[in-house]
């Protein structure tokens, strides 16, 4: 139903606009989307022996001992967990935390805290507290 090869030129276009917003654009979105709604606005701090969270629950400071985190969970991309610089996808950059406290509760920590925060994880806490969790699409 194309009447001239403009037309299947126009269409074949739109389409792989298409495909390229759902496979690059709307993933990133997504992830983008939750991330910010637990980390927005939040500040963190590692010192010695606490963990500082500003602004994670109603603006308010949340203190968590370090000796009460029981378990570090890293959720990362491949490409993350090799430091590769080589990104074939938008939201391979996107990794998150989760921190479980002896009580069992969960604290998230996403990438749009920092950069660093894997690096910084990994040298806060002992070894043996931390598991990877390697995905190529970190939601949560």
């Amino acid at each position: 139903v194309f009447n001239s090869s403009n037309d299947r030129i126009k269409f074949g276009t739109i389409f792989v606009l298409i495909v390229f917003f759902i496979i690059f654009i709307l993933p990133v979105i997504y992830i983008h989307i939750q991330y910010s709604k637990l980390n927005k606005n939040v500040e963190y701090e590692f010192q010695d022996d606490k963990i500082v969270l500003k602004g994670l629950t109603d603006h308010a400071t949340q203190i968590y001992l370090k000796k009460d985190v029981d378990e570090v969970h890293i959720f990362l991309s491949p490409k993350k967990m090799k430091k590769s610089g080589i990104s074939f996808l938008t939201f391979e950059d996107y990794f998150y935390i989760k921190l479980i406290m002896v009580d069992r509760q969960e604290v998230v920590l996403t990438s749009l805290l920092s950069a660093d925060l894997i690096s910084i994880s990994e040298n806060y806490f002992d070894k043996e507290k931390i598991e990877y969790s390697v995905n190529l699409y970190n939601s949560i």
